[in-house]
């Protein structure tokens, strides 16, 4: 049996960034970064099937190039779903749509997990949900610990 190639979302990242880079036109998309958190805690595998998953995903994203006259109208639509009750209850840390996928990195504090989606419904109707990760980030200082989730959308067809 060979050898199982390991790819970690630190390594995906960086990767991508570094191609991104070298060959940047004013055409391409932005690279999408990723929190330290949720890197760090895929490095130490706690959950190896929800990070391998996800970074393919992830990958499939970075690959494509950018849509604007799609993507733009997408990125208002997911941040205008996050409030909940009326609340910004969702710290939204990086969004961007490209030509049939989004990315998006938000962080809750853990007091607020119990919270949905005003917008979800509405949501879901465009894009369906085809990976994601969450890992945890210690409080800074005198703040609350916080979940930080990354999620991968696919334009539905």
């Amino acid at each position: 049996m060979g050898t199982r190639k390991q790819v970690t979302i630190a390594a995906l990242v960086a990767g991508v960034t570094l191609s991104w880079l070298s060959g940047c036109d004013s055409t391409a998309s932005k690279p999408f970064r990723v929190s330290d958190s949720v890197t760090e805690y895929c490095a130490m595998k706690p959950t190896v099937m929800m990070c391998e998953e996800f970074a393919p995903r992830l990958a499939e994203f970075l690959a494509e190039s950018r849509d604007a006259e799609w993507a733009a109208p997408l990125e208002r639509l997911i941040a205008k779903s996050m409030p909940a009750n009326g609340q910004p209850r969702f710290e939204i840390r990086a969004l961007e749509c490209r030509r049939t996928r989004c990315a998006f990195e938000y962080a809750v504090a853990a007091d607020d997990l119990g919270q949905t989606w005003a917008g979800y419904t509405e949501l879901d109707r465009h894009l369906e949900l085809i990976g994601g990760v969450t890992a945890p980030e210690l409080p800074s200082g005198s703040g609350n610990g916080m979940w930080v989730s990354v999620m991968i959308w696919r334009k539905r067809s």
